[in-house]
């Protein structure tokens, strides 16, 4: 072996020495590891007997059955190790997890909750009843108890949308001079009795008998009734009109209960404040303060009631002299809702998370009217126009009104079937209304108060000189003629100065109309000059019913049109005196004043040439044909096509500024469920459809 060789064994020697120590460490060790934590431990050999298992499968073969009995199933905790046990625990609580939310989504998705017969509601109103008869019902408290209790033969929906009540089904004949209605035959009174075509012929009958004095006399003068069956009535009328399903919403009397009441004293009978009506409640009981006037009025539901019941099963009244009272019974908790709030008084309230603020529209609108008689500037149509473009609409009646009111452009309102919502409103645009006004000859004159200093400080100063002037004259009558001379060159100079001193043109005259119209001096004057040169300013008059948003929207007009130069006089009225006062004899020139609609779009009597309420005596031949054809027009479309021409001649003409429609603001607790009304036509019809309103609540399986 060379020396190389045995270098290669010696080397080859020592690394199998050195695997060799290696693997016995390990060995070691893992001896260790296994021995500690009873790996591979060692199984009993064959050798040994296990008594134990041969226990058990002895008695497994002489078991009787071999799927483990309840009562052997106790005692497995005996059998099982401490992490068996554990799992098992683990497995059980899942499986009852599970089965938990299995059963919940199975009654959520299957179990509903729905309204329920029962509770009681209160409500407060302002007044006290009197005539809870449909023939006399025209006071807030009386219309709003009778509309509870009557039927009538269409009603309002919570949409303002006319339907059936008491009919069942109609037709129109003969152009729409007949109307043939046919009754439900499962209309009962409160008494029991049911309701016929008698009841509905007396009622129209008693209407149009003059003995009874009813307010509706003058709507039905020219209608006939005839009874022709058992459940039906023929309707004849001598001309035809459109919206004459909207006059047969009146509460129904029973011919049974009236007849023999004398009409001549009818509004004495009894029968006035304990009515027998069909609607969906009926009279139960009142009390009376000690003056004898009714301080509470119960109804209770009328289960029998031939449309949906009511849910709710008992509606309590309580009366108050006004709505100060009002508010205070709903801060005190005295009743749970009221007729109507203010939105200044709304914002008085307590408890305002537990009150929903229903806010409902109503058919009425507020304009500013232009009479043209009274004031020739009012003629001009650029000049109306201009009036119309100088108004922030918007602004305006936010900052007046915030959420109270709606802005309005035309005189058909937004949800009505014939509004034209492709009217292009007049927007604010002072530039444009100044370029109108100028079309006119029409310009601005502005006055500062720097002006009107330095125009009084150079008065004063010539006064000065002028004294001055007239001393030295007296001190010098007997100096030479040098001197004479001195003192015409000085005359000279102060004419010069004469001359050249700041004037404001029209001053005198428009200190004397600032004076005995108490309008500021300072600021713009519109003006237009005569023949002559002179100048005439423009003023207007506006006149308003006396209350204090009226006072700040009179306010916010006048500093809008001052800004084209148009001075404003403000002229307020009480409400009482306004319609006798102002508007009958037409003593306004720009007049603010709300007008009642109804859910039909016939405008005629506001705007017609022949009508009386057309308090600006508007006339226009093209708008009074559109007008006579629209209203005995039944085809819905060819209706409209009228209506929405006769709203772009008014838009472009001017004749009146279309400001805003009132939200009728109605509170009322949240207990009260189901109230989904949007629109009514008087204030009754808050409760359209008081049968879906409920307050208790049950639950309902659905498969």
């Amino acid at each position: 072996m060379n020396e190389d060789q045995e270098k290669k064994f010696e080397i080859k020697e020592k690394a199998q020495s050195r695997w060799a120590r290696f693997y016995l460490f390990v060995k070691i060790k893992l001896k260790k590891f296994f021995q500690k934590n009873n790996i591979f431990k060692k199984q009993k050999t064959n050798k040994e007997f296990d008594h134990e298992m041969v226990n058990k499968k002895l008695i497994y073969s002489l078991a009787p059955s071999k799927i483990p009995s309840f009562k052997q199933l106790k005692h497995i905790k005996k059998f099982l190790s401490s992490k068996e046990k554990r799992w098992i625990n683990i497995a059980i609580l899942l499986i009852i997890v599970s089965v938990s939310l299995l059963g919940w989504g199975f009654y959520k998705n299957n179990l509903e909750t729905v309204p329920s017969f029962g509770g009681e509601y209160s409500e407060g109103l302002v007044g006290t009843p009197k005539y809870i008869n449909p023939l006399y019902a025209f006071s807030d408290v009386d219309s709003d108890l009778s509309f509870l209790i009557y039927s009538s033969l269409f009603k309002y929906n919570g949409n303002g949308e006319l339907e059936y009540d008491l009919i069942k089904d109609y037709e129109i004949k003969e152009s729409g001079k007949t109307y043939i209605l046919k009754l439900r035959d499962d209309v009962y009174w409160h008494d029991g009795e049911k309701l016929t075509a008698n009841d509905v012929v007396f009622t129209i009958n008693a209407i149009k008998n003059p003995d009874f004095r009813s307010p509706l006399r003058s709507v039905f003068s020219g209608v006939g009734v005839e009874k022709q069956g058992e459940y039906t009535i023929k309707l004849s009328l001598a001309e035809t009109y459109a919206g004459f399903e909207e006059l047969l919403t009146f509460g129904i009397l029973s011919e049974r209960i009236w007849l023999n009441i004398n009409p001549e004293n009818a509004n004495l009978a009894e029968q006035n404040i304990m009515p027998i009506g069909s609607g969906p409640y009926k009279f139960d009981t009142f009390s009376k303060n000690k003056e004898g006037d009714i301080k509470e009025y119960h109804l209770i539901a009328n289960e029998d009631y031939y449309n949906s019941s009511p849910f709710i099963e008992e509606l309590n009244f309580k009366f108050y002299p006004d709505f100060y009272s009002l508010n205070a019974a709903l801060n005190n908790d005295e009743v749970e809702g009221i007729s109507y709030i203010s939105s200044n008084n709304k914002k008085n309230v307590i408890a305002q998370n537990s009150i929903n603020f229903h806010k409902l529209f109503v058919p009425q609108i507020t304009s500013i009217f232009f009479n043209q008689e009274n004031n020739n500037s009012l003629k001009s149509q650029n000049f109306r126009k201009a009036l119309a473009l100088t108004m922030d609409k918007d602004d305006i009646l936010n900052d007046v009104f915030s959420e109270s009111v709606r802005n309005i452009d035309t005189p058909i309102l937004p949800e009505n079937f014939a509004c034209n919502h492709d009217i292009n409103a007049y927007a604010y645009n002072i530039e444009e209304a100044k370029k109108l006004l100028e079309e006119d000859d029409l310009y601005i004159q502005e006055i500062s108060q720097e002006d009107i200093d330095k125009m009084k400080q150079q008065k004063e100063e010539a006064l000065k000189e002028e004294e001055s002037k007239e001393d030295n004259d007296e001190n010098n009558q007997d100096e030479n003629s040098d001197e004479n001379i001195n003192n015409e060159d000085n005359e000279i100079d102060n004419e010069n100065k004469e001359e050249t001193a700041f004037e404001i043109e029209g001053y005198d005259k428009l200190k004397d109309l600032s004076e005995s119209t108490s309008l500021d001096l300072v600021g713009k004057w519109l003006y237009k000059e005569n023949d002559e040169g002179e100048r005439n300013y423009q003023t207007l008059s506006l006149t308003i019913v006396d209350n204090q948003e009226n006072k700040e929207l009179a306010n916010k007009l006048s500093q809008a049109w001052q800004e084209i130069g148009v001075r404003t006089i403000i002229n307020f009225v009480s409400s009482e005196n306004i319609q006798s006062q102002i508007i009958e004899p037409r003593e306004f020139e720009v007049l603010i004043y709300g007008q009642a609609l109804s859910f039909d779009p016939d405008p005629y009597t506001y705007w017609h040439s022949g009508q009386d309420l057309n308090i600006v005596n508007y006339s226009n031949e093209e708008v009074d044909s559109l007008l006579e054809e629209a209203r005995v027009i039944l085809d819905k479309k060819e209706r409209t096509e009228k209506y929405l021409e006769f709203q772009e001649i008014l838009h472009k003409e001017v004749p009146a500024i279309f400001l805003y429609s009132p939200l009728y603001i109605y509170p009322q607790n949240k207990k009260v469920k189901g109230f989904n009304t949007e629109s009514i036509l008087k204030p009754e019809h808050r409760f359209s459809n008081i049968n879906n309103w409920y307050i208790k609540v049950k639950s309902k399986f659905v498969l």
